[in-house]
């Protein structure tokens, strides 16, 4: 498997574990999202480059590109490598000249190359090996219409030339359009062509060396440009004169009668064509090329490995842009689930609580009203067992149905209340309450489903519903805890009074004992009644547990999606720090 299908699997396998981790909530799906898109966008970069590559990149030779300013010399420099390296159309000129003509200096400023807009490949030979030198359009100009075309031929090099034709460090337009062109991957290294004809070298000092005056202060301030914006791929500068390597080698054609006087002139000048070439420093841009052309192999693996640098480089930083914008949003999703789980917590006790409490007065009021009813029928001296009974019949079936109501009516607030509380979050997300984050991605954590199956009403509670049946069996579906009490009371009431003497101190009497067997009667039912309510109470925890159980899952999931995007940003670094070279 070569690095690039490992780099492939390592970014698929990335996609995969995004798409298999599950949230419970549309919320949780929101925010992976972006983490799924980026991932695949990736891949799909990844491929789309390494397809490029394997359609586009030439693997059995050494490719190098010139590529600059129009009227940087960049055709000056070509022609030269044609004449010195066997150049294929140039030797089939040469054929097709019966008369001995030379065919040099076409295409230097010929009106075309000063402005390519396509580029041209020229086939070499250099010590025995084929490489390709490709032509590529200039940039300073309107390069719109055809930057496809600088795109394709640079993709094919295995390294670059950017001829630098003005004595001054390239501008910041002029660089960042170097660096929008110019691959990551491929080594590129500037070519500072000193500009100057015949007249600049008509005295014997200017003739001594190329590197005088301003040439140093130049070559710095263009290195340190090109340092800048290329980084580690910058491979160094060479300063040439390209007029004078031409002149010093070409046989130009009659029709370049401007180019055929200046070689004479120049010829003159410096004596010989080799002190001339010398002098033109050229050679120092032939030992790249030379060195280059002989390692090629080891050029081309070392472009690959930058490429896929790059791609894992690119990879990482648009993951952790996502891992950035979406930090915020986790948080407070994660806040919003701890906030929430608290709150069923609080509103189930609170529901418990109240029902408790609610039903306890219930019974004590029950209790209360026997009671007052008793003293007043004794008070009047108006007690009769079908009063009585019918007294005690009557608060039993008032507190058959206050019960159910006082559960039925907490349960449904403890579910208005979980489900308020959810749609809340949502809405605050909605409205923007929390981070630009949720509003961009469209995030409400909305836990409603989590909440359906919290449907408990009175028909739920088989045990504590309350059937209407006779006094002394009321409530037996309840553990006949109610009715039982009551027909106690109401049994020990009707033997007192069977035994009360209706004056004063009678009356007191009968009052007290009544009172004192209301009391305990009323101590037995609200045992009883803390005992028959212990499933519903349990029933409510349960219920409870399912929703911070869904809670804590997503919780969880927001925990594991964290995870993962950690240790994909260690997995891609791996590929980043590939060694070049």
């Amino acid at each position: 498997m070569t690095k690039y299908d490992s780099f492939l699997e390592t970014l698929k396998s990335q996609r995969n574990r995004f798409i298999e981790l599950r949230g419970e909530t549309k919320a949780f799906d929101q925010i992976k999202q972006p983490f799924l898109e980026a991932t695949i966008s990736s891949i799909d970069k990844s491929i789309e480059e390494i397809e490029f590559c394997k359609s586009h990149y030439i693997w059995d030779r050494l490719v190098i590109a010139f590529f600059g300013q129009t009227n940087a010399g960049k055709s000056t420099i070509i022609d030269t490598f044609r004449i010195l390296f066997n150049e294929k159309k140039r030797l089939s000129l040469l054929k097709k000249d019966k008369s001995g003509d030379g065919v040099d200096g076409l295409i230097v400023g010929d009106g075309r190359n000063d402005f390519t807009k396509v580029y041209e490949e020229y086939e070499m030979t250099i010590n025995g090996m084929p490489f390709t030198l490709i032509d590529v359009p200039g940039i300073e100009g309107n390069e719109e219409d055809y930057k496809d075309e600088i795109k394709e031929a640079l993709s094919k090099a295995h390294c670059v030339f950017y001829i630098q034709g003005e004595n001054k460090a390239p501008d910041e337009a002029i660089a960042s359009k170097i660096k929008k062109y110019l691959n990551d991957w491929v080594k590129v290294y500037s070519v500072f062509n000193v500009r100057g004809g015949v007249i600049n070298y008509d005295e014997e000092e200017e003739r001594e060396t190329l590197l005088r005056k301003d040439v140093p202060v130049n070559e710095r301030l263009i290195q340190d440009c090109f340092e800048k914006q290329l980084g580690s791929v910058y491979g160094g500068n060479v300063t040439i004169q390209a007029l004078l390597a031409m002149c010093s080698k070409a046989k130009f054609s009659t029709t370049r009668e401007k180019l055929i006087k200046q070689q004479a002139k120049l010829t003159k000048y410096f004596g010989t064509a080799e002190s001339m070439f010398a002098f033109s420093r050229f050679d120092e841009l032939l030992k790249i090329v030379l060195s280059k052309a002989l390692s090629f192999q080891n050029e081309i693996a070392d472009a690959n490995k930058r490429k896929l640098r790059k791609l894992a480089i690119n990879a990482r930083n648009q993951l952790k842009e996502v891992a950035s914008s979406q930090d915020s949003a986790i948080s407070e999703m994660e806040q919003q689930l701890l906030d929430f789980k608290k709150y069923v917590d609080t509103a189930t006790s609170t529901c418990k609580r109240q029902i408790k409490s609610q039903s306890e007065s219930a019974i004590q009021s029950c209790f209360t009203s026997l009671k007052i009813d008793i003293y007043r029928m004794i008070d009047n001296d108006a007690v009769s067992k079908d009063r009585v009974k019918h007294l005690c019949d009557f608060e039993a079936n008032k507190l058959k149905i206050r019960i159910p109501q006082i559960i039925q009516e907490n349960i449904i607030k403890l579910e208005t209340n979980i489900s308020n509380k959810a749609r809340e979050l949502s809405e605050l997300a909605k409205k923007g309450k929390y981070s630009t984050t949720f509003i961009k991605l469209g995030v409400s954590p909305n836990l409603d489903n989590a909440f359906n199956d919290l449907d408990i009403n009175i028909k739920d509670i088989g045990s504590l519903a309350l059937d209407v049946g006779s006094w002394a069996l009321a409530l037996s579906s309840f553990g006949g805890w109610i009715g039982a009490a009551v027909g106690a009371a109401l049994g020990l009431v009707l033997h007192i009074l069977k035994k009360v003497f209706f004056s004063d101190h009678g009356k007191s009497k009968a009052k007290e004992k009544v009172q004192k067997e209301l009391d305990s009667c009323k101590i037995k039912v609200l045992e009883d009644f803390h005992i028959q309510l212990l499933p519903l109470l349990s029933r409510l925890d349960s219920h409870k547990n399912t929703i911070q159980s869904t809670i804590r899952d997503e919780y969880e999931s927001l925990t594991e999606l964290s995870a993962i995007v950690d240790n994909d940003l260690i997995e891609l670094r791996k590929y980043i720090n590939i060694q070049i070279g």
